[in-house]
């Protein structure tokens, strides 16, 4: 297994390279997405940070060392545990909580096929069936205003969150009515896919989150039929 350097020019952030998946996405993830990183540097120390769908943790290593409250949940078993162990590779696994489930519309258990068991690997279906899987499993859902409520949070600090998690953005954030409306939730950054951007935008419209920023180029090119949303509290 060899170790490599997060491509974050602030800190020397070491991470897990074991695959071409982490050389090629995980260990560049800044400049793969520049305006997540913005997102979380942009973000007061102190405040709490959803990192939801963290895979082996890139953005969670930035915003734990930034000294953000941060919450990295991860479903996949496989970079859950890459995800721990960057972490404590740079110290900084104290300063997380980490959860191996995914968010959902409710809570309970859902089948999670993967489409790749490399770690650091993506794309895998949460609820839905795929034609062709290397293996299904079944994992703890939740309801992200349940899980808010139990996990032991400073009750009065800002919250901002990262979500991206392929495809079931929607549902995530339909289990969290009560926390989008909480005036201290003050922005996300959601990655949106063409069938779900407008619901989202709605969504996310109603309980006073607009949508400032929409980002679709990456070095000027097209990134397909998807796009990420900064969304902000409005006055």
């Amino acid at each position: 297994m060899a170790i490599g350097n997060l491509d974050y020019k602030p800190a020397k952030l070491s991470i897990e390279v074991t695959n071409p998946v982490e050389e090629s996405y995980r260990m560049h993830a800044c400049a793969k997405e520049s305006w997540t990183v913005d997102f979380i540097e942009a973000i007061q120390p102190g405040a709490v940070f959803w990192d939801v769908g963290a895979n082996t943790g890139p953005y969670t290593l930035i915003a734990a060392h930034r000294n953000l409250t941060t919450i990295a949940i991860e479903p996949g078993f496989n970079n859950y545990a890459a995800l721990c162990r960057n972490l404590a590779m740079n110290n900084l696994l104290d300063r997380c909580v980490t959860l191996c489930l995914a968010l959902g519309a409710q809570s309970g258990f859902a089948w999670l096929d993967y489409s790749d068991m490399r770690q650091g690997a993506a794309s895998h279906k949460l609820g839905e069936t795929r034609k062709q899987h290397f293996h299904r499993q079944l994992i703890p859902v939740w309801a992200w205003d349940e899980l808010e409520q139990r996990l032991p949070l400073p009750a009065d600090r800002p919250q901002f969150a990262k979500i991206d998690v392929d495809g079931n953005e929607l549902a995530v954030l339909k289990g969290a009515p009560g926390l989008l409306a909480n005036p201290l939730l003050q922005g996300l950054i959601v990655e949106m896919h063409a069938d779900t951007e407008a619901e989202i935008t709605a969504l996310l419209g109603q309980a006073g989150l607009r949508l400032a920023a929409r980002f679709d180029e990456r070095n000027g090119q097209s990134i397909g039929d998807i796009a990420y949303g900064r969304f902000e509290r409005g006055s």
